[in-house]
């Protein structure tokens, strides 16, 4: 009688050698996908969105000047810009607030066509209430397009003189001016310091000669 052969020996090992071929794959893609993730958009900005690969940032959006005359119980009005920086046609919502402490005091939102590369100007409304108190507040402004969001703000301060006058004014104003003041007092004294050490080395040099 003939001896049956041993096969299943050799299906066995095929079956080991395709596991570790197999296991070999895996092993070289995962690093490959990995260091696309990290040659992406990893590193974009929060106020940038990841389009084809690459960081983009789409629109700029800043608060230039608001009113600052009797405001209790009235609207005011402030100016704003907002710029494309993409080629993008199409509605965006411009979204304004002014809070306190994280307590949002009156809110309004706009829509605006902005085009592609347009830098489109226009002026914000919010009404304030009569009973609203002196103190420091911050006015936000934000710009929102599908998923995209950037936002600028101001701090504001809102004063009551003799007659019961409401007033507004900008804070971030007056700390930049009282900075700059600051900041050429500062430079004055190093002039006159290294003037005057200047003087004395001069001094020393022709004694010594």
């Amino acid at each position: 009688m003939r001896r049956p052969l041993k096969i299943p020996i050799r299906l066995r090992e095929l079956k080991t050698m395709s596991l570790m071929t197999t296991i070999n794959i895996k092993k070289t893609a995962t690093p490959q996908l990995k260091a696309v993730k990290e040659t992406g958009c990893s590193a974009c900005n929060t106020d940038e969105i990841c389009k084809n690969n690459h960081c983009v940032k789409l629109f700029d959006i800043l608060i230039t000047k608001f009113q600052s005359k009797n405001i209790a119980g009235k609207i005011i009005f402030f100016d704003y810009t907002a710029k494309a920086m993409a080629n993008i046609s199409d509605d965006v919502n411009i979204i304004f607030w002014i809070e306190q402490d994280g307590e949002i005091i009156s809110s309004g939102k706009d829509v605006v066509y902005i085009g592609n590369l347009e830098e489109v100007s226009k002026t914000g409304s919010l009404l304030l209430p009569t009973t609203i108190r002196p103190g420091d507040y911050t006015l936000f402004i934000k710009l929102n397009y599908d998923h995209y969001n950037v936002e600028s703000y101001r701090t504001i301060e809102i004063a009551v003189d003799e007659d019961g006058n409401t007033t507004l004014s900008n804070s971030s104003v007056n700390k930049d001016q009282i900075f700059t003041f600051l900041m050429l007092i500062f430079l004055m004294i190093l002039i006159v310091y290294f003037g005057r050490n200047n003087v004395l080395k001069r001094k020393k040099t022709t004694r010594s000669n």
